[in-house]
Order: C-alpha cells, then sequence, then structure tokens
C-alpha cells in the first residue's frame, strides 16, 4: 500500500469516528444548556417568591405582594401557562388566618408566598423528556407594615 493511500483511510477513519461522535457531542451539550436555562429559572422563581414576601411584609397589602411576585417572573417565557401560579397566604402568631388588607394591620404575622412555574424544556425530544416541569419556589417574612 502506498503512503497517499493510507493516508486516505486514516483521513476516512477519522471522519467516520467523527460522524459517529458528533450526535452525542451535541446531545450533550443541548442538555448543558437546557439544564444551565432551568437552573437560571429556579433562580428566578425563587426570587418572584422573595420579592412577593417582601413586598407583603412591608406593606401588609395582598395586592403589593401579588404584583411584586408576578412583576418578577413577567418576563420569563411561558408565565401565561395554566400551570403557572402565585399563592400568597397570611398566618397570625396565633395560627389563624389574617386578611392582607390595607383596612386592617396584620403586623407581626407571617406572609408566605409560593409561586409554581411551568418551564418548557428546549429539546426534551431528543433527551426523551416531558416537555415540560413545573419549578416550586417558597419565601416567608414576618409583616412589619
Amino acid at each position: 500500500m502506498s503512503r497517499n493511500s493510507s493516508r486516505r483511510l486514516q483521513r476516512g477513519a477519522a471522519a467516520l469516528e467523527f460522524a459517529i461522535v458528533l450526535p452525542v457531542l451535541v446531545l450533550l451539550l443541548l442538555g448543558i444548556i437546557d439544564f444551565g436555562i432551568v437552573m437560571g429559572a429556579q433562580t428566578q422563581v425563587a426570587n418572584a417568591a422573595r420579592e412577593g414576601a417582601r413586598a407583603g411584609a412591608l406593606t401588609g397589602i395582598y395586592t403589593q405582594a401579588e404584583n411584586a411576585a408576578e412583576n418578577s417572573i413577567a418576563s420569563m417565557p411561558g408565565v401565561t401557562n395554566a400551570g403557572t401560579k402565585i399563592t400568597i397566604t397570611c398566618t397570625t402568631p396565633a395560627g389563624a388566618n389574617c386578611s392582607l388588607s390595607d383596612s386592617s394591620s396584620d403586623t407581626g404575622s407571617t406572609i408566605k408566598v409560593s409561586v409554581a412555574y411551568v418551564h418548557t424544556w428546549i429539546s426534551p425530544v431528543l433527551l426523551g423528556m416531558d416537555p415540560t416541569i413545573t419549578l416550586h419556589a417558597e419565601s416567608q417574612m414576618r409583616i412589619e407594615a
């Protein structure tokens, strides 16, 4: 076998190996990107819960807490999905529910804001996964208003 034909065979073998490895590398890259996006979304959801609880703790008003949480996740894709919701509860030190209205003072009570966000994966079909995942976060603070 001549030197030129040996080099051609080696180049052909390298091209074949690259063709075999490329799909695995692409799937790995997509998985890393998807995971990074989900981690960022989880951080935003946690921040939304914290912002809602903070606004509620400072004002003692339900709508202020809800608006702060909604504004924190408003820029996220899919916020209008049916599974995305914000739940706000208020508990007095004695354990009873409080109203969080601007007509009554709930100072000393605890406000809890829960945010559930439905995230759509970039590549669920390629990875054989469910196309969506629900991310949850919750934050609670003492009302100081």
